[in-house]
């Protein structure tokens, strides 16, 4: 996936019939669907379940959908649909039979939150954007220079055992965590400008 694929941008391109933003979108989201699923208690063949429902609802809508970040966050928007598919998984748990409920798509008709699945959503959106944005940094430095960041900066070691582990002076050490975490930073604030709580957790890192 080419960096950084912003939910507005993907949704445009969505609507244009064209097959690989819908295998990027999957790619990208389904990993989150699976991991919400299971934090809320469903099985791993009701995970999978779940990932083909919420896939199939937001491309039901997909070509209908406004995204207005003054009204409602992608982040949100997504949730709710999450949200839904969970429920009605559980309802046929207890029905015993197939069964969905009409979800609304429209921001302003979106069901109660659920904090524990937005708190969860929000960490796996952060996971995940801090992902993509280490591996846009990777192709923006020398890779002596991501080493040397990813060693001292992500990993903590000691910039002396660093600097003897790629040959390198313990002052380029420091002089290349300084670079890369500027470069992150840009990067952040450049993903979070859509989400404000977003680009607040992302630059406290």
């Amino acid at each position: 996936m080419q960096y950084p694929i912003t939910p507005k941008t993907l949704i445009e391109r969505l609507r244009d019939g064209d097959e690989i933003p819908w295998n990027e979108f999957y790619s990208t989201y389904a990993p989150i669907v699976r991991s919400l699923g299971s934090l809320k208690g469903l099985s791993f063949v009701e995970c999978d379940e779940l990932v083909q429902e919420v896939m199939l609802r937001f491309f039901k809508h997909s070509e209908t959908f406004v995204f207005n970040p003054e009204i409602a966050r992608f982040r949100t928007y997504f949730g709710r649909i999450v949200q839904w598919s969970i429920i009605d998984i559980f309802r046929r748990r207890q029905a015993g039979a197939p069964t969905e409920t009409e979800c609304p798509f429209q921001p302003e008709e979106l069901p109660p939150p659920d904090k524990i699945l937005d708190e969860a959503l929000l960490a796996e959106w952060h996971r995940m954007l801090l992902n993509e944005a280490l591996a846009e940094l990777r192709g923006r430095v020398e890779l002596q220079t991501y080493s040397a960041f990813e060693l001292h900066g992500l990993q903590h070691r000691n910039p002396a055992e660093v600097a003897q582990m790629l040959k390198m002076n313990p002052a380029r050490v420091y002089l290349a965590k300084s670079r890369c975490l500027n470069i992150l930073r840009e990067i952040f604030k450049r993903i979070g400008k859509d989400d404000p709580e977003l680009g607040r957790l992302l630059n406290e890192n």
